[in-house]
């Protein structure tokens, strides 16, 4: 990362989060990790919420990876982002995509959006 920061490239880390086996403090670790990092957080730096589609094992075998579907779609849908794990619950899973996108609005802004609002 520093290597090609210092080389005046733009650098972007794909990341994702409410994967099987992460926890709240992993996923917050993770985000930590690229602002620690000065990594701009746009694009794939935003990180991207788990979705359980077809032709995914996530997708035809939940259970197995410790993913619990809070609906049963029709046979034509896939679960996509209605899911909790054993190690986070929906909501700390919403918790985490509402820390990225106000990393991603505090950055853009030069401030938290919250105490712009005070």
């Amino acid at each position: 990362i520093r290597a090609t920061q210092s080389a005046g490239m733009k650098v972007e880390l794909f990341s994702m989060f409410g994967l099987p086996q992460e926890t709240m403090e992993d996923a917050r670790a993770t985000r930590k990790f690229v602002q620690a990092h000065d990594v701009s957080i746009v694009g794939n730096s935003r990180s991207q919420r788990l979705s359980l589609y077809f032709g995914t094992q996530f997708n035809s075998d939940p259970e197995a990876y410790g993913i619990q579907p809070l609906v049963t779609p029709p046979p034509y849908l896939s679960v996509e982002s209605n899911f909790q794990t054993q190690w986070m619950s929906s909501e700390d899973i919403d918790e985490i995509a509402y820390e990225w996108r106000m990393a991603f609005l505090e950055e853009r802004l030069g401030e938290s959006p919250l105490d712009m609002l005070l």
